[in-house]
């Protein structure tokens, strides 16, 4: 998972700050991804294409 503005292992945006990641699979025949934030409720998201997954964001 990938985004321009929340970085992995980095402290990055904040409050308010939207986000568009993108998910891309490890391996192939991904249909779809399952996701949370800070331990919430799991939400689905369909793959297209190549796997690729996209979901916007902003933190509450």
């Amino acid at each position: 998972m990938s985004s321009d503005v929340y970085t992995e292992h980095g402290s990055s945006g904040g409050v308010g700050v939207p986000t568009t990641f993108t998910l891309t699979p490890k391996v192939k025949g991904v249909a779809s991804y399952t996701y949370a934030f800070n331990w919430g409720q799991g939400t689905t998201v369909k793959a297209e294409g190549q796997g690729d997954a996209k979901l916007s964001w902003t933190p509450p």
